[in-house]
């Protein structure tokens, strides 16, 4: 593989992103800064969103994509296999970025794969592409060793990661992310509600994620719900009895005292 990869680091992989969206725009950024790597072309349906991208070449039509060694397909995942369809003459290996699709969305290509970095991207908001696992998968080997060797140029963490294994995956990001975002609105919405300060609570939220990094989370519970503090969790229940978070809270007391016996 080493040597593989020497060969491929003699030319730079010429690069197309399709989408112009979250992922599409983080992408483009750490491609056009590698210098293993050449960004070639942005594609996208949106003409106004191709404003925010620097490449050499942007299009809004399929037919205007020029040859590359990599497509990236950033794009809705509803959106995969039917832009797949229509890009089946394309001679360069074609890769989409979902957690949740499989690879078979992109069988009707001959050489396809998924490029998938696991984070959670907002325009205007930096992200260090050093620090990304990014989770490979292709339909042949040559065409993993091309992808490694992509994913290589910009991050050391990179990761085989099967279909079924991503899929997982990207069920498991949810719940770190999505869900634990979404507490953090609950949490914001219930200062409000009382005019205390959110920021009261991040030095906490920082703790909590930073033993993480530390230990097991299954170590790292604490709380009313693990104790068994029936007081409190009524007095809470009471706090919230008027709120759209009571089934929430209710639903994750009874998980975490069914988890810990308590």
């Amino acid at each position: 593989v080493q040597t593989i990869l020497l060969i491929l680091s003699k030319t730079k992989l010429k690069i197309a992103i399709l989408g112009t969206g979250n992922v599409a725009y983080h992408l483009h950024l750490a491609i056009g800064n590698c210098e293993m790597l050449e960004f070639v072309q942005v594609y996208g349906r949106n003409k106004a969103m191709l404003k925010d991208f620097k490449a050499p070449s942007k299009v809004s039509s399929l037919k205007g994509l020029i040859p590359a060694d990599v497509y990236i397909l950033a794009i809705n995942d509803d959106a995969i296999a039917t832009v797949a369809k229509a890009l089946t003459s394309l001679e360069g290996l074609v890769v989409h970025t979902s957690g949740a699709k499989s690879i078979i969305a992109l069988e009707s290509l001959e050489n396809y794969g998924v490029f998938y970095p696991l984070q959670s991207f907002t325009k205007g908001v930096d992200v260090d592409f050093r620090n990304i696992p990014i989770c490979i998968e292709a339909n042949t080997k040559q065409h993993l060793k091309t992808l490694q060797h992509l994913a290589e140029a910009l991050t050391p963490k990179v990761f085989h990661i099967d279909s079924k294994q991503r899929e997982v995956l990207h069920l498991s990001a949810v719940f770190v992310n999505n869900f634990t975002n979404f507490m953090y609105i609950a949490a914001e919405e219930l200062c409000a509600s009382s005019d205390i300060p959110f920021e009261t609570l991040l030095p906490l939220l920082e703790e909590t994620a930073l033993k993480t990094f530390k230990n097991s989370p299954q170590h790292n519970q604490t709380g009313p719900a693990k104790r068994g503090d029936t007081h409190t969790i009524q007095q809470h229940l009471e706090l919230l009895k008027e709120s759209q978070y009571l089934s929430l809270y209710r639903e994750l007391t009874l998980q975490i005292k069914k988890k810990y016996n308590s």
